[in-house]
């Protein structure tokens, strides 16, 4: 990254690496098998948190500073919601596909990712 990186997390399965960084903000997959660099995805907001959606790198969230969640599947960016209020932290579900998305405010907002939709 040409300034800094910000976050660095490992797939399920241990194959796969990925991190964040910023100006230009991005997010690169590595391929530890292979010691190499899988994609670069360039975002259009500085990356606030992210977290694989399945044991590889084919999809993945990623919460941005402009209240934005991308949606990536493993050819690029599938879906953009944007949350009510900053958000700061979310964590996936796996069995129900909801992702919980908290920031700055009391509240906490659930997607559901199977209907694209929030949910009350």
């Amino acid at each position: 990254f040409p300034i800094a990186s910000t976050r660095v997390k490992f797939s399920s399965d241990g194959k796969y690496m990925a991190a964040t960084g910023v100006y230009q903000p991005q997010i690169r997959l590595f391929e530890l098998a292979e010691l190499s660099m899988k994609c670069s995805r360039h975002l259009d907001a500085e990356p606030v948190h992210f977290d694989f959606l399945s044991e590889d790198y084919k999809k993945l969230a990623i919460l941005r500073a402009d209240r934005v969640v991308e949606l990536h599947a493993q050819f690029g960016v599938l879906h953009k919601v944007r949350v009510p209020k900053f958000g700061r932290h979310f964590s996936y579900h796996s069995a129900s596909a909801n992702l919980v998305v908290v920031g700055s405010s009391s509240e906490a907002w659930r997607i559901d990712l199977e209907q694209g939709r929030f949910m009350k």
